[in-house]
């Protein structure tokens, strides 16, 4: 759990596009994070800025799993004999640069009643419930399953995703 005084310690302005500044902290899915080592990704250069920045950046326990497998998936279509080390020393890393939160029960009950209702990936469902529970936003990167209900989830939860290309 994250004491109330020290989140707010930690808020910090995000610049978005057209120069707008907004104030909270992030909790990152997976396809964030993959960027990261896809060199020729899109959003590269951004997530790298993003999380070398000091920007307060979570990270739920699930989508560190997701890393793992997915990073480990990557590092083997690029060739990458020791592809397990390299997802294991990324994992590794990341847990040092981002604050893993905690799930508690509450989390647990309101991510399922997500996977419930709109019947997205899990790990998609504990970032957005993590987010509800801190009152802050889930940064996703633009993917079809989010955006095919992003509509019925602001309608829910309110303005609780943003993209990575909106920053």
């Amino acid at each position: 759990m994250i004491p109330k005084w020290w989140k707010r310690s930690l808020r910090k302005k995000v610049r978005l596009k057209g120069g707008k500044r907004r104030k909270y902290l992030m909790i990152v899915d997976t396809g964030v994070l993959i960027e990261y080592i896809n060199e020729a990704g899109t959003y590269h250069e951004k997530v790298k800025k993003l999380i070398e920045s000091y920007t307060p950046l979570y990270v739920t326990p699930i989508t560190l799993s997701e890393v793992l497998y997915v990073s480990y998936r990557v590092y083997i279509t690029a060739g990458l004999s020791n592809a397990n080390n390299y997802a294991k020393e990324f994992v590794e890393w990341l847990s040092a640069k981002l604050k893993v939160t905690e799930i508690n029960h509450e989390i647990v009950i309101k991510a399922g009643e997500i996977k419930k209702k709109y019947g997205i990936a899990l790990p998609d469902c504990y970032v957005i419930a993590t987010a509800d529970y801190l009152k802050d936003k889930a940064l996703f990167k633009r993917e079809k399953e989010i955006v095919q209900v992003l509509d019925e989830i602001r309608k829910e939860f309110g303005d609780i995703i943003s993209f990575i290309d909106e920053i």
